[in-house]
């Protein structure tokens, strides 16, 4: 298209704003550094008997994914995937001395251009408070990110960006994982936990129309226009108010997607994407409507988590805990914990319509919003309360609380009819994690096993990836 703008790939790194942009967005970035933070608790109350749902507590993961972290032989963790952890525990008292090489602490994230801008930006603030320590960065494709093609509704998965960084981060050849904490499932695999989680940046949804476009908001599109997303959470919604428009599923990076918008024989009138995403990668000019529950012609309650970045670390990795908890946000680490304690108890994830609103009204109470809607849009339960949120205990049970009101109105009938119609990927999923286990056991079995022994797993690992096509074979792993 004549004076359209090709979005590249990798832009350079903006900075981004905590505040909520009116126009033009700020752009200078805000993570605060504050002592450590309380960081994990238990709880034992259950839900009545009556409701089958998940307990609001975080419960053992019961999920069919492959286990992550399988013995290995301790000469797999040489000396380099050990050393960082060693040297933490006095260096952080001092600086390092002039011959001394510093520790490296490895941070894993995906490959997308906009994951990469938020794991600089994070990786900065590490610098910034430990200047001392030396931060490399290590990207890799998840299983979410090689298959741009299928709908997120359709996988049924609930780690399609994460499992493979979690992988790593057990066999210690990361230390901390950078998500954007909407991508993150509920329950956490054994072993792993949030460390912390970081100022939030604009949790909404924003409307962005195509260039050149008059219309300025959803209300204004006329009948059969098609709105682009990938997300169940953001059609349902929108076809909840406006029953006339179309949906077509829209994946890929975010300059991929504005391309395809922008396009002369685009199909697309509009996109619905983060408004985070947006703004950290420098692109907060082309939103039209950003959208809300107060938004006139909007109405729209965002992801759980959205907005919002959290590291990853090996649970009981004191030292790493420690060195991260300067970037705790105690004011987002409580909305998110609300909201995810919410989605936990209703068993849901990224591929389920439930959408959540949370607001500081003053210090120390949040109000929550949440509505759970059918994938038509036809049929919806929402619910709102007010409470005083003061620790991370407060915030899980206010949203088991929220949680259940819902399923008094009929949250779980809705929740329930779209498992059962899901057209779950199963096929892939099990490819997905088989090939996870035959690469670990090949690595074990190097050193554990006879050469014959070597030489079955190998064929039945390229088997497997020479049939599903979704991941390459790591040569540096096999046998």
């Amino acid at each position: 298209m004549e004076g359209s703008t090709e979005y590249p790939s990798i832009p350079s790194i903006p900075s981004t704003s905590s505040t909520f942009p009116t126009s033009q967005p700020n752009t200078t970035l805000k993570i605060k550094l504050k002592a450590p933070a309380t960081r994990s608790f238990q709880r034992n109350q259950t839900p009545p008997s009556k409701v089958k749902m998940a307990t609001h507590e975080q419960k053992e993961s019961t999920s069919s994914r492959s286990v992550l972290d399988p013995t290995t032989s301790t000469q797999e963790k040489t000396s380099q995937d050990t050393a960082p952890l060693r040297a933490l525990d006095h260096q952080s008292e001092r600086e390092t001395a002039p011959n001394e090489k510093p520790p490296t602490i490895h941070i894993g994230t995906r490959k997308s251009a906009l994951a990469m801008v938020q794991t600089e930006q994070v990786k900065a603030s590490l610098e910034k408070a430990h200047p001392h320590l030396h931060f490399e960065i290590t990207k890799l494709e998840t299983m979410g990110d090689k298959n741009q093609v299928t709908a997120l509704h359709d996988f049924g998965a609930k780690s399609l960006w994460t499992h493979e960084l979690e992988a790593l981060l057990l066999d210690r050849k990361l230390d901390i994982v950078v998500h954007c904490l909407k991508d993150m499932p509920t329950q956490l695999p054994n072993r792993c936990t949030i460390g912390a989680i970081l100022e939030r940046e604009d949790p909404r949804d924003a409307l962005i129309m195509k260039a050149g476009s008059s219309y300025k908001s959803l209300a204004e599109l006329p009948a059969g226009s098609v709105v682009g997303t990938s997300s169940v959470r953001r059609s349902a919604q929108i076809a909840r108010k406006y029953p006339e428009l179309k949906f077509e599923n829209a994946r890929g990076n975010i300059g991929t997607r504005l391309n395809k918008l922008d396009a002369d024989d685009g199909k697309y009138s509009c996109l619905i994407l983060a408004a985070a995403g947006l703004l950290r990668m420098g692109w907060g000019e082309r939103i039209t409507q950003y959208l809300d529950s107060k938004t006139e012609g909007g109405g729209m309650l965002h992801a759980v988590g959205q907005g919002a970045l959290a590291l990853e670390v090996r649970d009981g990795d004191e030292e790493i805990g420690k060195m991260i908890s300067a970037l705790q946000h105690e004011p987002t680490q409580l909305a998110g914990l609300a909201e995810r304690s919410l989605m936990r108890t209703l068993e849901g994830g990224c591929s389920v319509p439930i959408g959540v609103e949370t607001t500081w009204i003053e210090k120390g109470k949040l109000l929550m919003k949440a509505i759970v809607v059918s994938l038509d849009g036809t049929e919806s339960v929402e619910s709102e309360k007010l409470e005083e949120i003061l620790t991370p205990k407060d915030a899980d049970d206010f949203g088991w609380t929220l949680a259940q009101d819902l399923v008094s109105k009929g949250a779980a009938k809705i929740l329930e009819a779209i498992n059962l119609n899901r057209p779950v990927i199963k096929e892939d999923i099990w490819l997905h994690e088989t090939k996870q286990k035959l690469h670990r056991l090949a690595g074990w079995a190097m050193h554990s096993f006879s050469k014959h022994l070597q030489r079955r797993l190998k064929a039945a690992y390229v088997y497997v990836c020479g049939y599903s096509n979704i991941i390459e074979f790591q040569s540096s792993h096999a046998c």
